[in-house]
């Protein structure tokens, strides 16, 4: 086994203990602070600061941002992490049978 698969698959199992729900929290979150942060900074452009935090459309930004971070980034990266999981234990799995 690959150094590189072996920790992944150690990694993996840890998150999967943890559940789902704290990794979406401590992947997802991140994701969406950082596009809300970028956002708000960027739209601050020639405006005063307080305006752009006042203005009712970098609230709805923020929002989706937050929706699109906890609910689609965290989702679709547990789902393909944990297909590549049971791919690299297949192919070990396999592997380990051509041995014996």
């Amino acid at each position: 086994m690959i150094k590189s698969d072996a920790e992944f698959i150690q990694n993996w199992e840890g998150w999967k203990k943890r559940g789902r729900l704290r990794y979406t929290l401590i992947v997802g979150l991140p994701f969406a602070i950082i596009l809300s942060l970028f956002n708000i900074w960027e739209g601050n452009e020639g405006n005063n600061f307080g305006d752009v935090l006042a203005a009712p459309k970098t609230w709805r930004t923020v929002a989706i941002y937050f929706v699109f971070g906890l609910i689609v980034y965290a989702q679709a990266m547990w789902l393909y992490n944990d297909w590549l999981y049971r791919k690299k234990l297949k192919k070990y799995a396999e592997q380990n049978e051509q041995l014996h």
